[in-house]
């Protein structure tokens, strides 16, 4: 890690925090607010700031949410950068602590708070590769050795598909044959739907696969797969016992860790499996940065991997599935021209599924739904505070899939291929 930040900044008791999320809302009467949610850089001398000047007691999470927010000219904050945090969030906040019971943001927040004081403004946002760590690949073959050799011996006679629903998060499963399990994703918004999903779907798989190996039988063999470190596809391994994590033969994640809940959740992963980081594609001057390119590919199985920029959502790891006359596209939050460019050229079943980007919000021109061929199945997994899905995109996916499905509506969804 490098961080070159000057030290009278430490000494000032500047704070500085990593924008994981800013979500605008109208009100019936078209005034316009904000929800932020923040968190602190791996560095934990920024968050040590904010502790001796708030006496707030931090234990296993480090978010903090503020609703209602209003901002300056030109004072909104971008999504995955660092800035410092303006002074009225620091001296004329009142933060309410997030109980482990509450239905919402339960797994990540620490605290929460209404703001009600006047316009605040975010300064522009401090140096980014001054405070992200890249995880050690030097030498490092192990997705070749490892995860290529794995997806190769899946050749299965039935694949079930499942989209749970988690709430705001997403937590998808591919189960060939009852032998081999891909999970593409572990977030959830929803503590009380987690805890559900885990005792009862989670604890019954790994007590079985135990159960197995003591008989000295074919046993499950599970993966995981992370497509990008926003918290609501990967809160989820917070609640898993070393046990569960250790059911997984290894994780494949994207290669960049940014704050200090992620860089947890890391360490914790690599306590118990094998973990794989996939570098991003490297900028090309005169190439979009959306650009993504196939890093395993074969007949049932394609994972794509994005290029280094700023923005998460499209710089992560993208899975698609093809089997018996079925294409079913994982594609994490990348955004609609991603999948139209780069995965839908591999995409030439009878019929088109897609779990829709970022639980129906905004994920760039989602015009380009209008090109889906044979479109199927159209799953949203969302159940939040933040509006998704938004409508625009309901009717977009009404207007070329077969079949709409929503979590938050329609409960957890399965498709058998």
């Amino acid at each position: 890690m490098v961080y070159n930040e000057k030290n009278n900044l430490l000494e000032n008791k500047e704070v500085v925090v990593f924008i994981e999320k800013v979500e605008k809302s109208i009100s019936e009467n078209k005034l316009i607010s904000y929800t932020i949610v923040i968190d602190f850089p791996i560095d934990e001398r920024y968050k040590n700031n904010f502790i001796s000047r708030t006496n707030l007691i931090f234990r296993e999470k480090s978010m903090l949410e503020v609703s209602n927010v209003t901002f300056q000219k030109f004072g909104i904050p971008k999504e995955n950068s660092f800035y410092f945090l303006p002074e009225e969030l620091i001296k004329e906040t009142e933060w309410i602590p997030v109980e482990d019971d509450a239905e919402f943001g339960a797994n990540y927040l620490a605290f929460t708070a209404r703001y009600k004081s006047k316009p605040i403004k975010f300064s522009k946002a401090v140096t980014y590769q001054n405070f992200i760590s890249s995880i050690d690949v030097e030498n490092d073959n192990s997705f070749n050795k490892i995860a290529v050799p794995f997806f190769k011996a899946i050749r299965p006679n039935k694949v079930n598909v499942t989209v749970f629903d988690v709430g705001q998060g997403n937590w998808n499963e591919i189960n060939f044959d009852n032998k081999t399990l891909i999970c593409y994703d572990f977030g959830s918004s929803s503590s009380h739907k987690l805890s559900h999903l885990i005792q009862n779907h989670v604890r019954p798989q790994v007590l079985g696969m135990r159960i197995n190996s003591i008989l000295d039988e074919k046993n499950l063999k599970k993966i995981l797969i992370i497509s990008h470190w926003d918290v609501d596809h990967y809160i989820g391994l917070q609640s898993l016992t070393d046990i569960q994590l250790k059911s997984f033969k290894f994780c494949i994640v994207p290669n960049r860790i940014e704050n200090e809940t992620t860089a947890r959740i890391f360490e914790k992963l690599k306590r118990n499996t094998k973990v794989i980081p996939i570098e991003m594609n490297s900028r090309i001057q005169g190439v979009s940065s959306s650009r993504l390119t196939v890093e395993y590919n074969s007949d049932i199985l394609k994972l794509f991997k994005g290029t280094k920029c700023r923005d998460r959502n499209k710089r992560g790891i993208l899975l698609s599935l093809h089997f018996n006359h079925q294409d079913f596209v994982f594609p994490g939050d990348h955004h609609y021209n991603q999948i139209d460019n780069y995965v839908m050229n591999y995409c030439c079943n009878k019929e088109y599924n897609l779990v829709i980007p970022h639980h129906g919000g905004n994920a760039g021109n989602h015009q380009l739904l209008s090109n889906v061929r044979n479109g199927s199945y159209g799953i949203i997994s969302a159940g939040g505070r933040y509006g998704h899905p938004f409508c625009h995109i309901l009717h977009q996916v009404q207007n070329n899939f077969a079949n709409l499905r929503r979590t938050d509506s329609h409960g957890t969804v399965s498709v058998r291929l």
